[in-house]
């Protein structure tokens, strides 16, 4: 993404955030004309606390209002998502994992009905907007029932996180529910698309291979990658060549992506640049795209991250940039346990693979320079 484009999403933003704050200040004034604005620095903190604190709760909300849609368009549930933390179904039961994803609040995917080929969505995706909506609206009618203006005020605040969540996304921008309905209805292809990265999801959830997963997919046909979910089945095509310990092939689905980095995503960058870099390490460690990368503040930000596959990536690092085996053991050791922490089983049996290999690829190197 250039500067310019940056600037202009940024721009766009702050807008919003401007027109929500201005919408909820001219609720305040018209609703409650007779409230006390007169608040001292504690009351503006505890305000600011009450916008912060009652945020994640309207993404909970918000993320339950796509659960009830999907279920009421007889969609069956695959992942939760509450920033950083996922929880997903699996044979044993309800699984947490961690999942790092820049821009995501929050999410809740759900697989459609198998003897459906066009399943509706519309429903799936307002259902998150509507929740937002309504508990606006209820947490308004509460507070002109109360005579306190502080707590009235921290409801109007709480009220104006839920319609920021409402606007942020009903306005169509990429990748939120606005967006996804608006693309759909214009392109029936899309719809398609959407089906199969969600069903794709339900089986790496349930741990199918990428390699078993791969064979629906067929990259010669993905169009723009300015498309989020071009990126994803892109991605996917990778990582069957990873199972595969075909580094090589990883590397040129990946170098494509990072050809096309201005197009991608934000939520994108971090997951394709750091498997290019692997693959990179894997085929051709001395590349310029290695140290280009690891000038990125992108890469800065994977040393704050500490997961399976960030550590995997610095070990590949220690082994074949500075043939320090002991600090590559050092990164597996300290990763391995996280690898069950993976958004999916198939993600969590591709790591463990890679785990080993690695491992392998030290052992063969010791003996090697011995």
């Amino acid at each position: 993404m250039t500067k310019e484009k940056k600037k202009t999403k940024d721009s766009g933003s702050w807008t919003l955030l401007i027109i929500v704050s201005a919408l909820t200040g001219g609720v305040s004034g018209i609703f409650y004309p007779d409230m006390d604005f007169s608040f001292q620095l504690f009351d503006i903190l505890i305000l600011v606390a009450a916008f912060i604190l009652s945020l994640p709760i309207h993404v909970i909300l918000h993320e339950v209002g796509h659960l009830i849609g999907g279920k009421l368009s007889g969609y069956d549930f695959i992942m939760f998502r509450l920033f950083n933390t996922i929880w997903i179904k699996t044979d044993d039961g309800i699984s947490r994992r961690r999942q790092v994803v820049q821009g995501i609040l929050g999410q809740a995917l759900m697989a459609p009905p198998e003897d459906e080929e066009n399943p509706p969505f519309l429903i799936y995706h307002l259902g998150g907007v509507i929740v937002n909506l309504l508990t606006a609206i209820l947490l308004l009618i509460i507070a002109n029932t109360l005579t306190s203006s502080l707590l009235q005020m921290i409801l109007v605040v709480s009220a104006g996180s839920a319609l920021l969540l409402f606007v942020l996304n009903i306005v169509p921008m990429k990748p939120n529910d606005g967006y996804n309905i608006v693309h759909q209805i214009k392109n029936p292809e899309a719809t398609t698309e959407m089906t199969n990265v969600l069903r794709l999801y339900a089986e790496m959830v349930k741990g199918k291979p990428f390699s078993e997963i791969q064979h629906a997919i067929y990259i010669d046909k993905i169009g723009s990658f300015t498309e989020p979910n071009n990126v994803t089945l892109y991605t996917y095509k990778a990582a069957a060549y990873f199972e595969q310990l075909d580094f090589q092939g990883a590397r040129e689905i990946y170098a494509d992506l990072w050809e096309e980095r201005a197009a991608l995503l934000e939520m994108h960058k971090p997951d394709v640049f750091l498997n290019y870099l692997f693959s990179l390490l894997m085929t051709d460690p001395f590349h310029p795209d290695v140290a280009t990368i690891k000038e990125m503040k992108i890469y800065k930000n994977f040393h704050t991250m500490k997961v399976a596959d960030t550590l995997r990536v610095f070990a590949a690092e220690a082994i074949y940039i500075e043939g320090d085996f002991a600090k590559a053991k050092a990164y597996l050791v300290e990763g391995r346990p996280m690898i069950d922490k993976a958004p999916t089983i198939t993600e969590e049996n591709l790591e463990h693979l890679l785990y080993d290999h690695l491992e392998r690829e030290i052992a063969r190197l010791e003996i090697e320079t011995d």
